[in-house]
């Protein structure tokens, strides 16, 4: 249990962020939410009384700050997760940042899986299966 009597709040934090003009994520230092920094507030004196210090104004926290924070699903680049498993077989099983074996199995098992797209194409068109869904 937390025994924090007082909380110093700067008003940043730093969140995950995708460029996609970069293709890299990072480490950005950004302004908290209104949420996180009621948040933070609370963690001051849940035990005992307790007093949260924030360093920015009262106007600051009513007209600059967000709502709530945008959520990371919206900020992560979410091209690549989705895609690993096409280019690696043991990814399933492997941490991230994890390369292949070798690069003859990456090539084999994408070969497979191109295979595998083409026939899946075919039985859909011959068949005239093939539709997208509606929104």
């Amino acid at each position: 249990m937390c025994a924090a009597q007082y909380v110093i709040d700067p008003g940043f934090c730093k969140q995950n962020a995708y460029s996609p003009k970069t293709g890299m994520e990072s480490l950005v230092v950004t302004p908290v939410s209104k949420a996180s920094a009621q948040q933070r507030a609370g963690r001051a004196g849940r035990t005992s009384p307790g007093k949260c210090f924030r360093l920015y104004t009262a106007y600051s926290f009513q007209h600059e700050l967000e709502d709530n924070t945008i959520p990371e699903i919206q900020r992560t680049n979410l091209g690549a997760p989705p895609l690993r498993p096409l280019f690696c077989p043991s990814s399933a099983l492997t941490p991230p940042g994890v390369v292949c074996e070798s690069a003859e199995q990456s090539f084999r098992f994408l070969v497979g899986r191109y295979r595998l797209l083409i026939f899946l194409a075919k039985v859909l068109l011959t068949f005239n299966t093939f539709c997208l869904p509606s929104i």
